[in-house]
Parts: structure tokens; sequence; C-alpha cells
């Protein structure tokens, strides 16, 4: 894309098309800012520049958002720095605290926009988080990056937990949702329904964690309330 009033645009197309097809939620775009040419994410960045990417990044939310669809900021924290695709392989991503944060301008950008949900990565990131828990199992990076500093009061989606970082933690499902994971994706039906019946065995017996699903579902209830009244549908439950 050559300019955000292109990014705009094309925002606007592809939300014509999502709606003539009954979809109202769009896990896009990516914000994340390569640090070389040779990260895995290509194409599907912007460019190699922070500061044009928060460009795009607010025009293409604005775009999805004006016509009804809900914009997806991904991946928080960023990928840009990631040595390979979190989808194949446990990843770390070991630069410095002030170079992370560089990256977190775009995403700072599309919160501005009004942006409804972001995806969370699977990436561990030790200067941001010394547990080194994948970020969609991070509090730290979760509750405290994101939300505290820069704002965001959306919905935060996992990236797919049956990445190879995710699936080594025991009980995942549980431990994203605890780390403020609102909603989760898993990559087979399988993996979600084993989430799905970890989560209602953990939550019988633990306060914390019934705590944490009623806020989430508030969450999505907001995101549902947001799509009906901007053309969706109108939804009651969870």
């Amino acid at each position: 894309m050559s300019s955000p009033s292109v990014a705009r645009s094309q925002a606007s197309g592809a939300a014509a098309a999502l709606r003539s097809v009954g979809i109202d939620i769009d896990f896009a775009p990516v914000v994340d800012t390569p640090g070389a040419a040779g990260n895995f994410l290509g194409s599907r960045a912007f460019s190699h520049s922070r500061t044009r990417n928060a460009r795009m990044a607010h025009a293409f939310v604005t775009g999805l958002q004006t016509n009804g669809i809900a914009a997806t900021a991904k991946h928080f924290p960023g990928l840009g720095l990631a040595s390979g695709n979190t989808d194949k392989g446990r990843i770390v991503i070991r630069a410095a605290t002030w170079k992370l944060r560089q990256g977190l301008l775009p995403f700072q950008s599309a919160v501005r926009a009004g942006l409804q949900l972001v995806m969370v990565s699977t990436a561990v990131y030790p200067k941001l988080d010394g547990s080194r828990r994948p970020a969609a199992f991070s509090s730290t990076i979760i509750n405290g990056l994101l939300r505290k500093r820069l704002g965001f009061t959306g919905v935060t989606v996992t990236d797919t937990l049956t990445a190879p970082a995710a699936v080594r933690i025991p009980h995942t499902s549980t431990r994203a949702m605890l780390a403020g994971s609102d909603l989760l994706i898993f990559g087979a039906e399988s993996a979600s329904e084993l989430g799905y019946s970890t989560l209602l065995a953990d939550a019988a017996g633990s306060v914390r964690l019934q705590n944490r699903l009623i806020q989430a579902s508030a969450r999505i209830r907001a995101l549902k309330a947001w799509l009906a009244t901007h053309g969706g549908p109108t939804c009651s439950g969870a």
C-alpha cells in the first residue's frame, strides 16, 4: 500500500466484501515493524518504518471500522524482531526493552483509532517479562503494557494456542485466560474442545478464573454491542 489513503480505501473495500458474506471481525491489520528484510512477515507488514506503519495502521483500522468491521491489530507486542515464525517454533525475542517499545508505536496508533481487538503473540520477550512466558500468557504484557501503558480497553485475542510455545504450557486455556486473554484461538478442533473442557473443569474450583471469565465475557458483549450499532447482527448471548 502506497499511502494511508490507499490503506483506508482498501480496508473499506475489504469491509464491504466481508460484510457481504456475513463476517464482521477481521483479524487484521498486521502492524508489526520488521527489523530486517528477512523477517518472516514479509509483505504482510506495511513497511520497515514504525512511523509509517503507525499512519497506515490508523488508516486501515479506520477504513474497516467505519464500515462496520471490527479490526484486530497484531501481533502484540510485535514480531518484527522475531527470528522465525511462532507457528512453527518457540521464538524468543531477546531485544532490549527500548527497542521493543519502539515497535509499540503502530499499536498505539491503532488504539487511538478506536481499535476493537488486539491479537497477542506467542513469542517470548524476556526484557518485557522476566518470567519468560509467551506474551499471550503474560499479565505483565497484556495488563501492564497493552492495557495500562497503551490504554487499550477492547478484546484481547491470542494467536493460535497450538503454537509450539503455547502447547508446552499445562492448562493452556486457563493460563492464557488468567493472564488477560479474552478470546482463545486454537488451530485444531480437538485442541479447541480440550481447551473448553479444561476451562470448565478449572473454573469449578477457582474463583479467580470465574471472575476472569466474567470479565472476558463482558468485553465480548461490549464488542457485540459495538458490532450491532455498526450494522452487524444483534446478539444477546455472551
